[in-house]
């Protein structure tokens, strides 16, 4: 808790702000929405109520005085910290107690959720950490405001969306908890890693081992394989929407440019995805399937190995990017010619030639997971985060240790 003296009218947080303390009125007056705190009232409180009054909606001002002030998250490690009732965060890490905690979810709230921060804003949506009290846990919530909702007319994707949510099912795919709803927003209740954003870590890091990039592009082989077994083009495979947990395992957070099939033939034109992982067929307008997929997985694995894309590395520009990934040939950094690359060179060179036929017929089976690259892998204890990492602990905490 820290304690201030401020001189009259003095503006703590301004109008459409996040409300990111609690604050104590030693002496003085908090003056907020034409209601005064003062004589040790504390404002901040609706911390414990709905989640919408967490955005200022006027002006927050302290007439001369004292007050103390207190984080809304420090206030919850606090609690955490005292409480005897605290559990690892990760809700399922114990099989024992998962009929249980799963019981107890169902009665989660909107209004019992305790919104600490907002983690990143984007133009659809508001991702924040949530925070809920009777089971001691953490959440990520995804907010997509109704007036932006309508205003684009977003409403069928976020239906879309949902029902893709409800249909994958793997450890490696962030895992949707629940939908709410007021008169505001709609809200996607997630589960809470601490991890680190693939790309972030990447940027760390001096160049990864062959088995430490196998070990990443296995866990981003079971997530392409869980969205294809439900006939899904997933088309959300790069750096930017995977995260790294604390034990070096993989999940995906994001299926925004998802696409439900009818079938295994079907195919879609639509020009969909990140730039830089977007297959040529897709950017030719020629009609595609899971080849996309396949293609931004040789991305990964080559920016894995090489810490840069293969095609638009040095330009933002759309077009430039999609001209590169159309005309320009796959070339390797001269340490990736060395033998012990061997493998990885050809997996990646099978997975971005030209032609889309390895692509478009590629089994994850019999093509993909028998390939050498993947020798060192143990698939049936990868699918259950029990192979051992070839990272070391020190390096994950290195990087999210205090991040969400």
């Amino acid at each position: 808790i820290e304690v201030f003296e401020l001189p009259e009218k003095t503006v703590l947080a301004k109008k459409g702000q996040f409300n990111w303390f609690f604050y104590i009125v030693l002496e003085g007056k908090i003056i907020y929405n034409r209601h005064e705190f003062k004589d040790m009232e504390m404002f901040g409180s609706e911390a414990f109520g709905e989640l919408s009054n967490f955005t200022l909606v006027d002006d927050l001002t302290f007439s001369k005085g004292k007050y103390a002030k207190l984080s809304i998250l420090n206030f919850y490690k606090f609690y955490n910290s005292q409480s005897k009732r605290e559990k690892s965060n990760d809700m399922f890490a114990q099989a024992d107690l998962r009929e249980n905690v799963e019981n107890r979810l169902k009665m989660i709230k909107l209004s019992n959720l305790h919104h600490l921060f907002k983690v990143a804003v984007y133009s659809k949506w508001d991702f924040c950490l949530t925070y809920y009290l009777p089971m001691n846990l953490y959440f990520t919530l995804k907010i997509f405001f109704k007036y932006k909702v309508y205003e684009n007319e977003y409403e069928g994707e976020l239906l879309k969306q949902k029902e893709i949510w409800d249909k994958v099912n793997c450890k490696f795919i962030n895992r949707l908890i629940f939908t709410f709803q007021d008169k505001y927003a709609f809200y996607f209740l997630f589960e809470f890693h601490k991890s680190t954003n693939l790309f972030t870590f990447l940027r760390h890091q001096r160049g990864l081992t062959c088995r430490q990039v196998a070990f990443l592009a296995a866990n981003i082989l079971l997530i392409i394989e869980a969205f294809h077994k439900e006939l899904i083009l997933c088309r959300c495979i790069n750096p930017s929407h995977l995260y790294m947990k604390q034990n070096s395992y993989l999940y995906l957070m994001d299926i925004e440019y998802s696409k439900q099939l009818d079938n295994k033939e079907s195919r879609t034109r639509s020009i969909v995805g990140s730039p830089h992982y977007m297959s040529p067929e897709s950017i030719r307008n020629i009609p595609y399937s899971f080849g996309y997929d396949f293609w931004s997985f040789g991305v990964v694995i080559y920016e894995l190995f090489c810490n840069s894309v293969p095609f638009g590395e040095h330009t933002a520009d759309t077009l430039d990017i999609y001209i590169e990934i159309d005309q320009c040939n796959l070339r390797f950094p001269e340490y990736l010619m060395e033998k012990e690359f061997d493998h990885a060179r050809d997996l990646i060179s099978k997975l971005l030639g030209k032609s889309k036929e390895f692509r478009e017929f590629a089994n994850i089976s019999t093509n993909l997971k028998s390939h050498e690259f993947f020798r060192g892998i143990i698939w049936e204890q990868l699918s259950e985060e029990k192979m051992d990492s070839p990272f070391q602990r020190s390096e994950m905490l290195l990087f999210n240790e205090n991040k969400a």
